[in-house]
């Protein structure tokens, strides 16, 4: 998949994406989803979800969704999902060098990147709720792009830190857990595409989040 955005960019957007809202996390381009009636499934609901945003973009704010012309919106399908999973501040914190796959709490949600032309152009997600799954916000092709620049086998997912902004691929390989950095961070010397095992990764950021105090975004 086509990478073309910066680091900086793409740290940029995702900053914006964590503390702002964003398509793993509220609202993205203060745009949101929400069907009257639930999906029985994550799939049917994503459908839903892509009539609806199609009929949300104009001719105003088509670009800032990611898409080049209106009719790409038109064309814009959808690539496979990656589940959602969150690393809370409290448990990471806490984190006394366990599996890695002990920090992740489910979110319930589902990432689906959109492609047209070829390429990955913007994104929704679907959440599930006591009733079923509905489409609940969409956006950020940044986030779209990369991670499915880094995701390999059918299963990969999504592991996101909001207390310390950071994203990751996840793989379960092997009976372990290796994660993927999808920007150059410096704060902890992550390479974008480079994957650790999870263990690694959590004891470096631990270092970090001792330091948050409470207010710090779970």
């Amino acid at each position: 998949m086509r990478y073309a955005i910066s680091c900086l960019m793409l740290f940029v957007v995702l900053t914006a994406s964590s503390c702002q809202g964003g398509v793993l996390n509220g609202t993205q381009h203060g745009q949101e989803m929400s069907q009257a009636k639930p999906s029985a499934t994550a799939q049917e609901a994503a459908q839903a979800g892509l009539v609806t945003l199609r009929q949300l973009i104009t001719e105003q704010n088509y670009r800032g969704m990611g898409f080049s012309s209106l009719d790409e919106v038109k064309e814009a399908a959808l690539d496979r999902p990656m589940e959602i999973y969150i690393v809370r501040l409290d448990a990471l914190k806490k984190y006394r060098r366990q599996s890695g796959a002990d920090l992740l709490t489910d979110e319930h949600k589902m990432f689906y990147p959109l492609t047209a032309r070829q390429r990955v152009v913007s994104s929704l997600a679907v959440t599930q709720y006591g009733g079923g799954w509905g489409a609940t916000d969409f956006g950020s092709a940044a986030l779209a792009r990369a991670f499915s620049q880094y995701r390999g086998e059918e299963g990969d997912f999504i592991v996101r830190v909001p207390a310390l902004k950071t994203y990751f691929v996840g793989h379960r390989r092997d009976g372990g857990l290796l994660l993927t950095p999808i920007i150059d961070d410096a704060r902890f010397e992550f390479r974008a595409g480079k994957a650790m095992p999870a263990e690694q990764v959590f004891v470096v950021l631990q270092r970090a989040a001792v330091t948050l105090n409470t207010d710090a975004p779970n």
